[in-house]
């Protein structure tokens, strides 16, 4: 491994695209890893026009080789594949740790020494982490309090697991919680498995975590909270629905659907497990589309060739529909007496082991809808 001495050397990739205002916490909180490893920050600014640049041309971060890579606005996953293509050029023999970081978070002290030792005991391919969850204000607390528990786990994950085993037990407990900041992994394993970021959508760690868990061999989790997420106005996660958010989740579904053949091989269970995870990515662009109504539809539509199109219509569209339909029908048939078929139905739905799942990947439309 490229180390010094026995500690492989890491790699934190921070995509940056106006962010000013975040960057001294993050680039403090660098500051205080102690880990003994050689560690680099490769910075990808992704258009800035407010001084992030200029920031980050200057600061020195304790302990760390700095890049500062620009380029012209192209997206949170262009700028991550950036990141990893500059250790492709940089470091040709590199077979060390990548970590990501987005700007306005930051990690807690020591979390790469602790990270990093348990990556190298396990020799993982991938390692998942906890995080701590801040709120920017007092009404961000408020109106979105469901996000202070969102990245707890319900279940314990002791030992090492293949990827698709972790995936089932993750689906099993609805601990699936894909973001690609809470994840250390093996630089080697990406590069084996041509793994990157779906580029153009939002939503897109959804897609690259669930590859990296089909083709992982050795995967863990440290329950610690050793990432820190602030909750701001005007990100993703607090921003009003957009049709992007529509054609984010159906294209994480749908380039999932093409690589089922590397499902055939698996036990029934983690098969299962990988294809709830694709029909709740499809729910939950039903559930930003019943929010958007037509004219975001028209919009998802337009931004999808004549192929998508069509699995579009099957998937999202026939979900809104049909939630349309059983809406009316359970009217009906609570106007007309008949509710007790209906209402048993619906439990039998709410015990099924994919539903708690379902229900954490969709929070955030479902609360737009007032569910």
């Amino acid at each position: 491994m490229s180390s010094n001495g026995p500690f492989p050397e890491v790699v934190v990739i921070v995509p940056v695209f106006n962010s000013l205002p975040y960057l001294e916490d993050l680039c403090e909180s660098l500051s205080r890893q102690e880990y003994q490893g050689r560690k680099w920050v490769v910075f990808v600014d992704d258009g800035s026009s407010d001084g992030s640049v200029e920031l980050l041309e200057e600061i020195q971060i304790e302990g760390f080789a700095k890049t500062v890579l620009v380029q012209r606005h192209r997206g949170l996953s262009f700028a991550r594949n950036r990141g990893l293509a500059w250790i492709a050029e940089a470091k040709p023999d590199f077979s060390g740790y990548v970590m990501f970081l987005d700007s306005d978070d930051f990690l807690s002290r020591n979390a790469l020494q602790a990270v990093c030792w348990e990556m190298k005991q396990n020799n993982l391919d991938q390692l998942f982490f906890g995080a701590n969850v801040f709120f920017e204000n007092e009404q961000l607390a408020k109106d979105f309090s469901s996000y202070s528990t969102y990245y707890e786990r319900s279940g314990t994950y002791n030992g090492v697991f293949a990827g698709p085993e972790y995936m089932e037990e993750c689906v099993r407990q609805g601990d699936f919680i894909p973001n690609a900041c809470m994840q250390l992994l093996s630089y080697p394993f990406l590069e084996k498995h041509g793994i990157r970021f779906f580029e153009g959508i939002i939503h897109e760690d959804n897609l690259f975590t669930y590859t990296c868990l089909l083709c992982a061999e050795r995967v863990a989790f440290l329950n610690k909270p050793l990432y820190q997420r602030r909750i701001r106005p005007n990100s993703i996660m607090t921003s009003h629905p957009l049709p992007e958010n529509v054609v984010g989740y159906f294209r994480c579904g749908e380039q999932a659907l093409l690589m089922a053949p590397q499902t055939s091989s698996l036990k029934k269970g983690q098969r299962e497990a990988f294809f709830s995870i694709v029909g709740t990515w499809f729910s939950a662009a039903a559930d930003y589309l019943t929010v958007l109504g037509e004219e975001g539809n028209r919009r998802a539509l337009n931004i999808l060739d004549a192929r998508s199109e069509l699995l579009y219509r099957q998937t999202v569209l026939a979900r809104v529909v049909g939630r349309e339909s059983a809406s009316r029908f359970a009217e009906n048939a609570r106007t007309e007496g008949r509710s007790e078929g209906y209402e048993q139905a619906r439990l039998e739905l709410l015990q099924g082991k994919s539903f708690k799942i379902g229900r954490a990947i969709t929070a955030i439309p479902r609360k737009l809808l007032g569910r």
